[in-house]
C-alpha cells in the first residue's frame, strides 16, 4: 500500500497504511519478529526510497536489461516502473513527465522526489542503482 501510495503520490493510501501501523503497534510491540512483513512496510515509510522509471518498449533489449539489473539487486526501499506508453500514464499521472531521451530507452532514478539526470546506457544505469 505504501508503495503504492508513493507511486500515485496518494495521501489516502499512506494515511490508511499509517493507521494500519497505529492500530497494530501494541501488538508489534510485543512480539516484533511475530511481525516482519508489517515491520518491513513501517522501514518503507520512514527510510528514503528511490523510484526507477524506464521509459521504453516492453521487448527492447536495453529496456529488459535495464529491469534485469534492478532486479538484480536487493533494492527494498525502492520501486520500479515501466513508463510503455499512455495506458499507464492513465493509471499513474505523475509518469507523463517522463520521456524517451534521443528516441532510446531512458531510465529515471528519484529518491526523495528528487531526480537524478536520466540516463539510457545500461553502465550509466548501473551506477545510479548503486
Amino acid at each position: 500500500m505504501l508503495k503504492l501510495s508513493k507511486l500515485i503520490g496518494s495521501d489516502d493510501l499512506r494515511d490508511k497504511a499509517v493507521k494500519i501501523f497505529e492500530a497494530f503497534g501494541g501488538t508489534v510491540k510485543r512480539s516484533p519478529s511475530s511481525y516482519s512483513y508489517l515491520m518491513c512496510g513501517l522501514l518503507f515509510d520512514i527510510e528514503p526510497t528511490k523510484t526507477i522509471t524506464v521509459v521504453g518498449e516492453r521487448e527492447d533489449s536495453v529496456t529488459k536489461e535495464m529491469i534485469n539489473e534492478y532486479n538484480n539487486r536487493y533494492m527494498p526501499f525502492s520501486t520500479i516502473v515501466l513508463n510503455d506508453g499512455a495506458e499507464i500514464q492513465g493509471q499513474i499521472p505523475s509518469l507523463k513527465g517522463y520521456e524517451k531521451i534521443k528516441d532510446k530507452t531512458t531510465a529515471y532514478v528519484c529518491e526523495n522526489f528528487s531526480c537524478k539526470e536520466p540516463v539510457n546506457e545500461i553502465k550509466k544505469f548501473v551506477r545510479l542503482l548503486e
